[in-house]
């Protein structure tokens, strides 16, 4: 999860110059990570990525899916309203969201069901300009699910397993790159996200790019 500053909200240091012919992209975030995943998603010389910095308006740990998209695209329309000049603006945000499988049947006597069957996952809110009907369009694209240890939603969880402790501010784990922890260095977080927005992308107005 990226951490969510309360600071006030300012660009990052990237500047952009909008050239002409030039793909400009907005991404709500300045975290290295997700800076990457644009870039190498959006591979081309003419495409510039701007990373910009302001609190996310969930809470360091959104906890369902309603929350973490909310996340993602409060960072992609503030995004928008901090470059609007750009063509395309992206939120990405980590939460995590509980599911439990199709054949299972709750035990009320398990004090622990309620920190089971939790994952990770990545929504990606995409919002950009079609230059053929002048509209703007809004695509959302999720990443795959990575299982979180239950060792980790029970130090992170509220004994209801509705929010993070903290006040939804603790993360299920302190690490950056957790993905990269857990299937011991083959996938890293980057990855997760990386192949989830080169999906999109290859059925988007963008294929050619």
């Amino acid at each position: 999860m990226a951490a969510k500053s309360n600071a006030e909200e300012k660009k990052s240091d990237s500047s952009s110059s909008n050239k002409p012919g030039q793909l400009l992209i907005a991404l709500g975030s300045s975290s290295a990570i997700k800076q990457k995943v644009v870039k190498e998603t959006f591979a081309s010389k003419n495409v510039e990525v701007v990373g910009l910095s302001f609190a996310s308006g969930v809470p360091e740990q959104p906890v369902g899916k309603a929350e973490t998209q909310k996340g993602a695209q409060f960072r992609a329309e503030k995004a928008k309203e901090l470059k609007p000049d750009a063509s395309v603006w992206i939120g990405i945000e980590n939460g995590m969201y509980r599911q439990t499988p199709d054949d299972h049947q709750a035990n009320n006597q398990d004090n622990e069901e309620v920190f089971k069957y939790w994952f990770d996952v990545g929504c990606i809110f995409i919002i950009y300009k079609d230059d053929k009907n002048d509209q703007l369009q809004t695509d959302v694209c999720w990443s795959d699910s990575l299982p979180i240890p239950i060792e980790n939603t029970k130090d992170c969880l509220e004994k209801d397993g509705k929010s993070a402790k903290n006040n939804g501010n603790h993360t299920w784990s302190p690490l950056k790159d957790p993905h990269s922890e857990l299937t011991n260095g083959k996938r890293p977080r980057k990855m997760w996200l990386l192949d989830a927005m080169k999906k999109w992308k290859e059925s988007s107005i963008f294929k050619q790019l």
